[in-house]
C-alpha cells in the first residue's frame, strides 16, 4: 500500500485504498450481462439457444442456479422480459448500466 502512500497500520478504509473504483463484484455482473446480450444477439451461434435452456425441477430440492438466473437477478429482469430486452441492444444497454451494488445483494 506505499504506492498510494497509505499505511497498513493506519487501517485504512476501502474507501481510501480503491477511491472512486467501483466495487469488483458489479464490474462482473455489468460484464456478464453485456456477455449474455452479445451471446443472445448472436443469433447463427449455437450460444444463443444455449443461453437460454434451464433445468427440469428436480424432485427435490430447488433447482440449481443457471447462468441465466444469474444475470437475470443482476439486471433485476424476469427470465422472459430479460429475453427480449437482450434482443434490442439499446434496452438491454440500459439495463446493463443500470447494474449497480444492491443487485449483487
Amino acid at each position: 500500500m506505499r504506492a498510494q502512500n497509505l499505511s497498513w497500520k493506519k487501517h485504512p478504509t476501502k474507501k481510501e485504498i480503491y477511491g472512486h473504483l467501483p466495487p469488483i463484484s458489479t464490474v462482473v455482473a455489468r460484464r456478464r450481462a453485456r456477455f449474455a446480450g452479445h451471446c443472445m444477439r448472436a443469433q447463427d451461434q449455437l450460444v444463443s439457444k444455449v443461453l437460454p435452456l434451464r433445468l427440469q425441477q428436480t424432485s427435490r430440492g430447488r433447482r440449481p442456479l443457471t447462468y441465466t438466473d444469474i444475470v437475470a437477478r443482476d439486471v433485476h429482469l424476469p427470465v422472459e422480459e430479460m429475453r427480449v430486452a437482450m434482443l434490442d441492444r439499446a434496452v438491454w444497454r440500459l439495463h446493463v448500466h443500470g447494474v449497480s451494488m444492491d443487485a449483487i445483494d
